[in-house]
């Protein structure tokens, strides 16, 4: 989860400094070229950034008034906190359905697609994913 830092600051803050996670995601990745840590923002209805969402994840999921279970049944919640269990499914069923396919193939798949959330981070598209890592 890129972190809900940002409200009303006139530039939102980077993910990186969002969790001690993100920042060794970060650091793999800047090491490595590639990391298994992947930082997801969270997106509206709107298909805009969230005013909470941190900012430089890797991908962005639907994060805004989402029906999650709570104490005492369900409830609206919102939060890069609901947006990174929508982006670990979406990578998971990529997974299943293609097991033979490397988890950094999987990964650049996954984070390459076309559509962005304000033209900077890609918005998880499953349907592309599973188009650009079909096995031949």
């Amino acid at each position: 989860a890129a972190g809900n830092d940002s409200s009303g600051l006139p530039s939102p803050l980077k993910a990186e400094w969002g969790s001690p996670f993100n920042f060794g995601a970060k650091l793999m990745k800047d090491a490595q070229g590639w990391s298994n840590g992947v930082i997801v923002e969270a997106y509206g209805a709107n298909n805009r950034r969230a005013g909470f969402s941190n900012v430089s994840g890797d991908i962005s999921c639907p994060g805004v008034d989402i029906n999650s279970a709570v104490a005492d049944g369900y409830g609206i919640s919102s939060g890069t906190s609901m947006a990174s269990p929508y982006c670990a499914a979406g990578f998971a069923a990529l997974r299943s359905l293609y097991p033979q396919v490397s988890v950094q193939k999987a990964l650049q798949c996954f984070l390459g697609v076309s559509g962005r959330i304000e033209g900077r981070v890609p918005k998880m598209d499953l349907k592309a994913a599973l188009e650009a890592c079909r096995p031949q």
